[in-house]
């Protein structure tokens, strides 16, 4: 696999992770074949890693686990925003969410003000890592490419990785179902890009 097409392939996994992240919509996850992309996507940017089945559950039982895992009510076993791991006081719309926004920023995005999710959300910081390396990709190794891809790990290195593991654990720890507890453990084991790259190039 030639460079762009294993960065995509980090793209793709990063932005397959944050459809999982939002609420569920099962119809979509099976006509999507977000579950078998999943399975592939992993298969190439961590081939250590034994992908989860992810499989469906019948009627809504998806989303009743998401509520439990991710809303409540009562107390949440595994909160969603980067906040709440790194600031150190367990909440929301912290210090760190207006980081993350100013970086967005940099780059010319921001959150849409009637967005339903504050920034740093899981499912919208990959959805920029995946951005960003999709940009990467598209210019190549030029030296564009090679910068893009030093931002990406920055913002990765800063924030995502930094707390999604913790996150994953929570989900798995927490055992409200079979599908979510997948999900954790890829988030558990999101890899760096640099750190494949070295075995691509």
């Amino acid at each position: 696999m030639d460079h762009s097409a294993f960065i995509r392939t980090h793209a793709e996994h990063r932005r397959l992770l944050a459809v999982l992240l939002c609420q569920p919509d099962s119809g979509v996850l099976r006509e999507e074949d977000t579950r078998g992309r999943i399975r592939q996507t992993t298969a190439v940017i961590d081939p250590d890693c034994a992908p989860p089945a992810l499989d469906l559950p019948p009627g809504d039982d998806l989303l009743v686990a998401y509520t439990r895992i991710f809303l409540g009510p009562g107390q949440i076993p595994a909160p969603p925003y980067g906040s709440v791991y790194l600031d150190g006081k367990g909440q929301v719309a912290d210090s760190s969410t207006g980081d993350v926004r100013r970086f967005y920023g940099e780059d010319g995005l921001a959150v849409a003000e009637d967005a339903a999710e504050l920034p740093d959300h899981a499912a919208i910081e990959l959805e920029y890592s995946a951005y960003l390396l999709e940009c990467a990709a598209e210019v190549g190794e030029s030296g564009d490419g090679s910068r893009i891809l030093e931002r990406q790990e920055e913002f990765e290195s800063r924030f995502v990785r930094t707390w999604l593991p913790e996150l994953g654990r929570r989900i798995e720890d927490c055992g409200v179902h079979e599908f979510y507890a997948g999900v954790g453990m890829l988030l558990r084991r999101l890899p760096a890009v640099a750190t494949g790259l070295r075995e691509v190039g």
